[in-house]
């Protein structure tokens, strides 16, 4: 993923005292000198005679001190209970009047449906509660590794005049340990209640589901069988759904653009980083890798676009004007990688000297300034499989540029999407820093077909593996694109420095660091992980270079082979630079001190 960042390229914006008016210069040091304070005697005030002793005046004292402590005991008593009961009434408040709503007798389970919450005492802190008030059997974040998905067989019905969405998912998975119980993800969607589950080459063809629970703080779903499923099983569980386009800029969502000056809608999708579950049923993490396959209707006025060339176009769908698009199954990927898209663009294609089929997609006003584009993955992915000496593994690569678009870029395997203005060039009207920015932001996209989506990291905490590596390689690409700009001697300005700036601050962090729910996840993707990331990279490049031998790009070539279609960890990629190391061989403590600290280990330039 790209995302932007302001920053100041003008060293001498930072604050500085002596440039600054008088007001802002610290004054002298100023001497005040007290005066002693006069006694006033005109102001004494005599006390009357009395005829109390010494014994009596001790005696009132005892006695009003008493008092005073038993007022105050009484009054502290009165308000602790009183707060108390108002705490215990809010409580009760609360757990009463939120919103409340049974699941219909359909069974049909929605993210949107919200049960009466029972009072605190009724189940404990360690517990979740499902939205019908029954106990949900899971309560992590992160799904367990009981059922391990391999296949979705995925159909979807846009309706681009109603935005409702109606489909189904085949979900095919083994199990890993016997199961009473399915837990996935799925957020704002509706699903039907399955009747059965399927069981493959086993003496009984099915177990009946007995109930589906829904947890909505986790986004999870549990579905639940009459009687336990043995380990090692291949099951096939089938889900209908339906839900509604969204608004925002993630999941499934609606978006619109003028055409002659007319308002005309399209659908496009943007999963990273847990956003999957917005479209279809699932099991949202990076390491639980699978391959898709997608049905999709549409009329005949829109095309669709997924990861995959597509098997049969435009074909009749239940005798009515719509058509139905049938695509090929994707290698095994990651779900926060699968994209889709319902519009009425064109484009522009070509195919490479390797023999990729490369294609750039916008609407029809805007096609023409798609042609750098082109220019750049026709020449970028030959190079890439050269530089990592493995072939880039699908038939085709498409790019596409969305009018609503959140973050500058999304690496969706075969379907990179794009914001328009990160992508499409105007000859003779685009500045060349923004044309410089647009080859960047390709040949970063570029890389993450080989860093992220071939091998991917386990779980988000290793972020860095994708974007620390995208954002060293997109200068490697210019540079091949475009030597004239020398984009490899503007490394340390556009990208150390920027790390350095944010390795400084106090919300800073290493580069692999523990996250768990989505919030945290989102947080990262920050100057860390890409800058810095990138950084520690160029660093071991020139501290591993032998001569003219590139000893790192030997140990990533090893790292991308050794797994491919597979996950990694930090760890991974330190034994894939030990073993090729033969020379200056790193100790495995050293590199655990780069990773798991926050400050950035110096520097060395040499020109």
């Amino acid at each position: 993923m790209t995302s932007y960042r302001l920053q100041s390229d003008d060293v001498s914006d930072q604050f500085d005292l002596d440039s600054q008016p008088d007001a802002f210069k610290p004054r002298e040091e100023v001497k005040v000198q007290i005066e002693p304070i006069r006694t006033r005697t005109k102001s004494r005030v005599r006390l009357p005679n009395t005829n109390c002793t010494k014994n009596k005046v001790i005696a009132v004292l005892v006695i009003m001190l008493l008092v005073m402590f038993l007022v105050a005991s009484v009054t502290i008593y009165e308000l602790d209970k009183h707060g108390v009961q108002c705490h215990n009434n809010a409580q009760e408040i609360k757990a009463t009047t939120s919103p409340s709503k049974e699941p219909p007798a359909s069974a049909t389970v929605s993210a949107a449906t919200t049960t009466k919450v029972a009072p605190p005492t009724a189940v404990a802190p360690t517990q979740a509660t499902a939205t019908n008030g029954e106990l949900f059997p899971w309560n992590e974040i992160r799904l367990p590794s009981s059922a391990n998905p391999f296949v979705y067989e995925i159909f979807l019905h846009p309706n681009l005049s109603t935005f409702e969405v109606r489909g189904n998912v085949v979900i095919h998975f083994n199990t890993t340990e016997e199961i009473s119980f399915l837990i996935f993800h799925a957020k704002d969607i509706s699903i039907l209640k399955p009747e059965s589950i399927e069981l493959v080459d086993q003496p009984e063809a099915s177990v009946a589901v007995e109930k589906l629970l829904f947890f909505k703080k986790n986004d999870q779903i549990s579905v639940h069988f009459e009687k336990p499923i043995s380990n090692d099983v291949h099951c096939i569980l089938t889900l209908e759904f339906n839900y509604t386009l969204a608004e925002g800029l993630d999941g499934f969502y609606r978006s619109s653009y003028k055409k002659n000056g007319n308002p005309v809608t399209m659908a496009s999708t943007q999963f990273e980083s847990t956003s999957a579950r917005q479209a279809f049923p699932c099991f949202d993490e990076p390491a639980m890798k699978a391959k898709f396959s997608l049905k999709i209707v549409h009329d005949k006025d829109h095309i669709t676009l997924f990861n995959m060339p597509a098997q049969t176009k435009d074909g009749p769908y239940k005798e009515t004007a719509l058509l139905l698009d049938t695509y090929q199954t994707t290698v095994p990927m990651s779900t926060y990688l699968v994209a889709f898209v319902v519009c009425d663009f064109i484009s522009i294609d070509d195919v490479t000297s390797t023999g990729t089929k490369v294609a750039m997609y916008a609407p029809v006003d805007q096609i023409n300034q798609a042609q750098l584009a082109l220019e750049v993955v026709n020449k970028t992915i030959p190079f890439y499989e050269t530089l990592f000496d493995i072939s880039y593994p699908l038939p085709k690569q498409d790019m596409i540029a969305i009018p609503d678009f959140d973050s500058g870029a999304q690496e969706n395997w075969g379907l990179i999407t794009y914001r328009g203005a990160s992508v499409l060039y105007k000859p003779n009207v685009t500045s060349t820093p923004q044309e410089a920015l647009i080859v960047i932001t390709i040949t970063h996209e570029l890389a993450h077909q080989w860093f992220g989506n071939l091998v991917t990291m386990q779980w988000w905490s290793d972020l860095w593996l994708n974007e620390g590596f995208a954002s060293f390689v997109e200068y490697i690409g210019a540079d091949h694109f475009r030597p004239e700009w020398h984009m490899m001697d503007k490394f340390i300005i556009l990208t150390t420095r920027r790390a350095m700036s944010k390795d400084q601050e106090a919300n800073s962090h290493p580069i692999s660091v523990t996250v768990n729910n989505p919030s945290q996840i989102q947080e990262i993707f920050d100057d860390i992980s890409y800058s810095k990331g990138a950084t520690i990279l160029k660093m071991l490049q020139s501290f591993l270079m032998t001569g003219d031998q590139d000893i790192m790009m030997l140990g990533i070539q090893r790292y991308l082979k050794q797994y491919k279609f597979k996950n990694a960890v930090t760890s991974d990629l330190w034994n894939a630079l030990s073993t090729v190391n033969m020379l200056y061989m790193l100790e495995k403590q050293s590199w655990q001190i780069i990773v798991s600290n926050i400050a950035l280990y110096p520097i060395s330039v040499k020109y």
